[in-house]
């Protein structure tokens, strides 16, 4: 766990056996100095820092994306069910400390910085009051998220699940979580946590900063709570990597121990402006690295400046074909002007895995009906469109064996979704069998004459495509 003190110091480190989250903190015997020095820190507000924030109300769920169709990294604002809702006075904050980063990062690094989700919003006149930031009233009260050892779970679980359903794939996510924690005994209080090494996105994509604690003070001012976004998120985008980096701390591996400026050191000034920070000091730990281990400025979650970005075209004439529960989705590749493509195959919304070919391998129950869907990713971490089908896959008529009375039909059942109840035999296009329970039939030799197939049948009377069939002559 990171540690922010208002004096450089050796980290007190959290009891052994917390888990492996990290977060920035800060000395709790200063608490009165922290608010003096917060007072007197310099603003670091973006030049372009927006004067409103030109959202129309609180939205709970993601709004559609403005344009650019892309891995990117999500606002949210979160608090208990048993609290009041802070947003309209904070949205303006958090959207001002989201530019103020952005800003920051563009000067450190020309090249890149954080694709932020913006919406689309008319009569806007900045691009960062257009931030689309998704308001959740959460489904448990205070004390269900006071813990801090289980609240980044927590905070994951709920807004992941419905009716938020905060769990796209393809995004990061930033949760402003306003309620009060049980801070760590020890001299430090906890301004955020993340996971590291996530490096896509989904429910475990979530970087979170605690408004309540000390560093939610400077919410708007590119000053502490900035800082705490911009570390979190870091940590979020893979760093540090288990392995590699020179500085990483003895005694807190996740961060930098080189220089106290590091906007990921677990130690530095409390209430200094985002832009005395610095990514990567001396960028070789987790930034712009020559090192062989994981380098987060080769995240697909940052957009690259001074290339083409022309979205990929297709893929195209996406098809299903299945044996059983084995099914095949093919399609014509797409092409992109930003170099490789690879193809993100989900199946229901979900996200299966990616092929660079031209056909992915599923699994599903022959009796269930899904949605499948392909989109091409291009190099720079750009989407083409989305292509779906939807289809139930057949049941497999796998074989048939003589015996001394005639043939004994079987097949093979699909494995996982809906589990299948039953199968519907034909012969030469005619029923033959209603609902077969098991997976085969015997069949008398005087009617054992034609041509096969099998249907599966689920729970809800839903009848799959035919098999392939097998033909008796």
């Amino acid at each position: 766990m990171g540690r922010h003190a208002l004096n450089p110091g050796t980290p007190r480190l959290r009891p052994a056996g917390a888990p492996l989250t990290f977060g920035r903190a800060l000395a709790t015997a200063v608490a009165f100095a922290v608010a003096l020095a917060l007072a007197l820190a310099p603003s670091g507000l973006a030049a372009d820092s927006p004067s409103r924030w030109c959202g129309t109300g609180e939205s709970a769920v993601d709004l559609p994306d403005a344009a650019t169709n892309a891995f990117q990294v999500h606002v949210v604002y979160a608090y208990p069910a048993d609290a009041t809702s802070r947003f309209p006075s904070l949205a303006l904050g958090i959207a001002r400390d989201v530019a103020a980063i952005d800003t920051w990062w563009r000067a450190q690094d020309s090249s890149r910085a954080p694709r932020w989700d913006i919406a689309a919003v008319a009569g806007c006149d900045t691009a960062f009051g257009q931030l689309d930031i998704t308001s959740v009233k959460l489904p448990r009260p205070l004390g269900a998220y006071a813990v801090l050892d289980t609240l980044l779970d927590r905070l994951g679980s709920d807004l992941s699940s419905a009716p938020s359903n905060l769990a796209d794939p393809d995004k990061k996510y930033v949760v402003f979580f306003d309620g009060l924690i049980q801070q760590p005994r020890g001299g430090f209080v906890v301004c955020g946590q993340s996971p590291t090494r996530v490096l896509g996105g989904g429910a475990r994509a979530y970087a979170s900063i605690y408004l309540m604690s000390p560093c939610g003070d400077g919410l708007g001012a590119a000053t502490n709570t900035a800082g705490t976004v911009a570390h979190e998120l870091i940590h979020n985008l893979g760093a540090l990597p288990a392995a590699g980096p020179p500085h990483a701390c003895p005694t807190s591996p996740g961060h930098p121990c080189d220089a106290d400026a590091d906007v990921l050191s677990p130690l530095g000034e409390y209430g200094r402006a985002l832009n005395q920070l610095q990514l990567d000091v001396g960028r070789d730990d987790y930034y712009g690295h020559s090192g062989s281990w994981w380098d987060v400025q080769d995240s697909l979650f940052l957009e690259q400046a001074g290339r083409t970005f022309g979205l990929p075209a297709g893929p195209a004439n996406l098809a299903v074909t299945s044996q059983g529960g084995a099914v095949t989705i093919r399609w014509q590749p797409a092409t992109s002007p930003n170099g490789a493509i690879t193809y993100r195959v989900y199946r229901d919304d979900v996200l299966l895995g990616t092929a660079t070919g031209d056909s992915f391998n599923d699994s599903v129950d022959a009796a269930s009906t899904h949605t499948w869907a392909v989109r091409a990713q291009d190099a720079l971490g750009f989407f083409g469109p989305l292509q779906t089908i939807r289809t139930t896959p057949t049941a497999a008529a796998a074989a048939t064996t003589a015996t001394r009375t005639g043939i004994l039909l079987r097949w093979r059942p699909g494995a996982g979704g809906t589990k299948a109840v039953g199968y519907r035999v034909a012969r030469s296009g005619k029923l033959y069998a209603q609902l077969v329970e098991g997976t085969s039939l015997a069949v008398p030799k005087v009617k054992a004459k034609g041509s096969w197939v099998v249907y599966a049948v689920d729970a809800a009377g839903r009848v799959s495509g035919p098999s392939t069939a097998v033909r008796i002559t």
